[in-house]
């Protein structure tokens, strides 16, 4: 008969297992992530660089990825990394799994013991077994997850444009609700898997049957686990930032080492917490399962063979951490504020006015950022407007496309917006009224196939009959429109949007790349740096994601909260205790 679990007992028993074996945890765990990191980076790496070489691309951007779909070995070569990617990260779980269950088996661990459930994978399993991993477990937010599906994310821009329709908004939180009950139901699939001489398929039905009626109790053992994560993150290190800010106060001419050093700190106590928070879970959930099922416990005595062996186990995990430490320490930037780093007002201030409007423009310049960025395009009689979307479905109050429209129709159209109102604005009108403001601007080129011949020409001369040539920057995600106006205009400062990228960055004849935050890698970052080209990240609002872009090599960042990224920017010039509350916010806006 399945026994009802009790998250008091449980935890119990899974603190007495994790305090006998810490160490050797610790070192398990270590090596896991290790053979990920390596075998992630030495084998998925050149698939997906054979994937790019066979499709003749130098990246998959929101531009070229449906062109690569039609390349059948440049497709093949993707879905085998996909496959690689799975069962690297199932891999890493089962070897965990394996330390934390062998207090249930009578015979001593091995690596062919941890490895044999492999066997039982069959090859119809896999594209179950692929759902299951890197989209059940990572985006249901609870249960077990690898280093290989935990970084997997929706660029925010996506669930930004999700949540401004109402329908697609409850789509994506049901759907997100539907994930989240199925990783709860399948709570237990992979100990299963491990356990029981069953394949996958048969695993997840188990796991199915035995957490009926057990949700609750499942929901509330993962709450306190990450309750106390975070609780555990938060107080660590307000200790050690309170501890570095009162050092920095007594010895200033130390500034730059002490806040590296308390910043190092906070991310090693930090990746520590998170490390632990794992191996608890882990063991939580191998302690629970046989609790269910009613397994005894087998007690392995330490032989002094064994002894001396954990005693350099100890030694090794302690030279390990000091070694990560020194990592950390040699790889932290330097924190002087980069002077050049520009500050670029998303569509003006979103959160006063309607998106792109006068208003929006009048009140983004009294941030004085570097930038407002404002999107044209033209319609039916030739009149360019600054307006974002195809059609007035999302800001307007009816869904008529733009095009059709003459100024003199689109210029009665209401505009609401987050409880405010306005009208769409010509370009000339924004662009005098930006001259007088004094304030710079940067134009994103919508590119229709329904642009008259002199789109862009006319672009130009609506910016130089306003005086404003030396006081604008041009983007586009059409790569022809933006290429061809910078042969128009060679003087003019260009750029291509990129939405989203991965692999690497095609050389073009711009002058900077405006890419989305989650598609900004060290390979893309790179390749524009040996470009010599300018970096532009979007769109960036939260507080800790413009800490880290403006102390770091990125030209500019896109943001929809000037007013929050100009405090940042001087909350990092000010002193110790500015930036300890500055760093407190940051950790829970991380957390978050």
């Amino acid at each position: 008969m399945k026994q009802k679990i009790k998250v008091r007992d449980i935890f119990k028993s899974t603190f007495k297992y994790i305090r006998f074996d810490m160490w050797r945890y610790l070192v398990v765990a270590i090596l896991a992530e290790t053979m990920v990191i390596l075998l992630t980076k030495q084998i998925t790496n050149r698939l997906f660089d054979l994937a790019l070489v066979s499709a003749k691309v130098h990246g998959i951007n929101n531009e070229n990825f449906l062109g690569i779909l039609f390349n059948p070995i440049a497709v093949i070569l993707l879905l085998v990394m996909v496959v690689v990617l799975g069962s690297i990260g199932v891999v890493q779980l089962i070897a965990i799994l394996a330390f934390a269950d062998r207090k249930y088996h009578p015979e001593a661990l091995t690596v062919k013991s941890i490895f044999a459930p492999l066997k039982r994978l069959r090859a119809k399993d896999i594209p179950i077994f692929l759902v299951y991993i890197f989209i059940i477990m990572p985006f249901g937010n609870i249960g077990l997850t690898s280093t290989v599906t935990s970084s997997l994310q929706i660029p925010l821009f996506l669930i930004d444009f999700i949540y401004e329709f109402a329908w697609m908004k409850y789509a994506y939180i049901t759907l997100g609700w539907i994930l989240f009950y199925l990783n709860l139901r399948l709570f237990y699939a992979i100990i299963i898997f491990y356990n029981e001489d069953v394949n996958f398929f048969e695993a997840l039905k188990r796991s199915w049957k035995m957490t009926r009626r057990q949700e609750f109790t499942i929901l509330k053992i993962v709450a306190a686990i990450g309750f106390l994560s975070v609780l555990s993150i938060l107080v660590g290190s307000m200790v050690l930032l309170v501890s570095g800010s009162f050092i920095e106060t007594v010895l200033p001419q130390y500034q730059f080492i002490i806040e590296t050093v308390t910043n190092t700190l906070v991310i090693f106590w930090t990746f520590t917490t998170i490390a632990f928070a794992s191996v608890w879970l882990i063991q939580t959930v191998t302690v629970s399962y046989h609790e269910i099922k009613g397994t005894q416990i087998h007690i392995h005595t330490l032989t002094p063979k064994s002894r001396r062996r954990l005693q350099i186990i100890n030694v090794g995990v302690i030279f390990v951490y000091l070694g990560f430490s020194a990592l950390l320490y040699m790889d932290m930037p330097n924190n002087e504020l980069r002077n050049d780093t520009q500050i670029v007002a998303h569509r003006g201030d979103t959160k006063r006015a309607v998106e792109n409007s006068l208003e929006s423009l009048q009140y983004a310049s009294e941030f004085k950022p570097d930038y407002v960025e404002m999107d044209v395009q033209e319609i039916s009689d030739g009149t360019i407007v600054v307006f974002h979307d195809p059609d007035l479905k999302r800001v307007g109050t009816n869904s008529n496309a733009i095009y059709p429209y003459t100024w003199e129709e689109l210029s009665k159209e209401k505009l609401i917006s987050k409880g405010h109102e306005s009208t769409i604005p010509t370009f000339k009108e924004y662009m005098e009224l930006a001259r007088s403001l004094n304030q710079k601007i940067m134009v994103e080129i919508k590119a229709h196939k329904t642009d008259s011949p002199d789109y862009l020409a006319n672009i130009m001369q609506i910016i130089r009959d306003a005086d404003m040539e030396h006081m604008v920057s041009f983007q586009s995600l059409d790569k022809n429109a933006i290429v061809t106006f910078k042969e128009m205009f060679p003087n003019a400062y260009t750029g291509y949007i990129i939405g989203f990228n991965l692999g690497g960055i095609e050389p073009m004849p711009i002058d900077f790349y405006s890419i989305e935050d989650t598609s900004i890698t060290t390979r893309a970052v790179n390749d524009i740096k040996n470009q010599k080209k300018a970096l532009y990240a979007w769109t960036i609002n939260t507080s800790d994601l413009m800490e880290v872009y403006i102390r770091t090599n990125v030209n500019g960042i896109i943001t929809d909260d000037p007013e929050t990224a100009n405090q940042v920017k001087q909350d990092i010039k000010n002193g110790p205790l500015d930036r300890l509350f500055w760093s407190l916010e940051s950790i829970v806006d991380s957390i978050n």
